[in-house]
């Protein structure tokens, strides 16, 4: 009897083991699964927080980008110039009078005196680059000799404008204005060699003759483009251009390109037809000395050195089996001489064969090439120069004259 009782309580004693076990094992996994819970609701929680910031910093940023872009606008707003060309066109009727000649016992017609009204037959966009009233914009803006030029400026004031000079070798003119007490705000000029692809701009102008002060923004795309602008008839080309997708419209030409500060990097001058986003400006820096220039002479002077040359390569430098890969070798022969007589180059001693390697402080590479240096450079100013003669390098000076 006791061994009987005795098994049974054995056994009650393992069940109530085994439940008590059971529970507890099953309160440790709900303590695990919550506690699993409460991490990840915490993890949860911190990337949400995480999301958070970052969207208010990139709100803020966009905020502070905007900002910068409003402000930039307000600032430069009173250098940027409509231009306007207007011509005399005569107006056709299509009646006409009848009259009856006694002598010849016949009808004749006259018709009315020709009258004429002035039109205006483009438009384009220009800046300010001077308190005397210089401005700057497109050759093909102010091509038509015929036409007479009205500039409009941001608050609509219109004045009558001259062309001063168009370039021959870039896009570019020169026009002055002139009004008794009127306020000429300049703008300031950039340095279109430290521009990178990706960087924002602001593109402002008279898009389609029409909608003057149009403001649109984007980014440099490419550097160093080549282009071939104008028409079937008329057509040239133009490089080292700034590509950007910022919207430049028919009318925009002209007008500058700038960078968040409110620099001009360049002057809007092309669009890519029948593509979107592609446009063209003109570095600031391939400008500079012809805005100098008209500022000093009234009138577009380029420097001159007076030689044929040939930018070297390694492949070039290879073909002509030379040791040098970098500069500008002064071309000709017994037949054809390349340094023009009495030319700056011919004054500083240059020969046919020499190898310019560098002028003005400037090595001469395939991305900067002689041309880029010399259009630079100030004319009756004497420049460094250094060329390689025979395997030898010389150092001595040259003093541009104007073309």
């Amino acid at each position: 009897m006791f061994q009987r009782e005795s098994s049974i309580f054995i056994a009650l004693f393992l069940l109530v083991n085994v439940l008590f076990f059971s529970y507890a094992y099953i309160e440790i996994k709900q303590d695990e699964q919550i506690f699993q819970k409460l991490h990840s609701l915490k993890i949860d929680n911190q990337q949400l927080k995480k999301q958070v910031k970052d969207m208010a910093i990139k709100n803020q940023n966009e905020h502070i980008e905007s900002s910068s872009i409003i402000d930039t606008v307000q600032n430069i707003k009173k250098s940027v110039v409509s231009i306007i060309a207007t011509k005399e066109l005569p107006t056709f009727r299509k009646n006409f009078q009848y009259y009856f000649d006694p002598y010849s016992q016949s009808f004749y017609i006259q018709p009315e005196q020709q009258e004429t009204k002035t039109v205006q037959v483009s438009g384009g966009s220009g800046f300010i680059y001077s308190n005397n009233g210089y401005i700057l914009t497109n050759k093909h803006v102010v091509q038509d000799l015929e036409s007479d030029y009205t500039v409009v400026l941001f608050d609509g004031t219109e004045i009558p404008a001259t062309v001063l000079a168009r370039d021959e070798f870039q896009d570019v003119a020169v026009l002055k204005i002139e009004q008794e007490d009127q306020k000429f705000y300049p703008i300031a000029f950039g340095n279109s060699e430290r521009v990178q692809p990706g960087q924002q701009v602001i593109a402002i102008g008279n898009a389609l003759a029409e909608f003057q002060n149009t403001v649109t923004t984007g980014i440099i795309s490419g550097l160093g483009r080549s282009i071939i602008a104008g028409d079937r008839q008329k057509h040239s080309s133009i490089d080292n251009l700034l590509q950007t997708d910022a919207a430049i419209n028919p009318g925009n030409s002209g007008g500058p390109l700038l960078d968040l500060q409110g620099n001009v990097i360049g002057m809007n001058t092309a669009i890519a037809q029948g593509a979107n986003g592609i446009g063209f400006a003109i570095p600031i820096n391939d400008i500079l000395s012809i805005a100098k220039s008209v500022e000093k002479y009234n009138k577009i002077i380029h420097p001159f050195l007076g030689i044929r040359y040939m930018t070297l390569s390694p492949k070039i430098a290879t073909d002509l089996q030379l040791e040098y890969t970098e500069g500008a070798i002064i071309l000709g022969d017994e037949k054809e001489t390349g340094i023009i007589k009495d030319s700056p180059a011919d004054i500083a001693g240059l020969q046919m064969g020499d190898i310019i390697v560098e002028i003005n402080g400037q090595k001469i590479t395939a991305d900067i090439n002689l041309q880029k240096i010399i259009l630079e450079s100030e004319i009756g100013i004497s420049i460094p120069l250094t060329l390689i003669r025979n395997e030898e390098e010389i150092k001595t000076h040259v003093t541009l004259t104007s073309m």
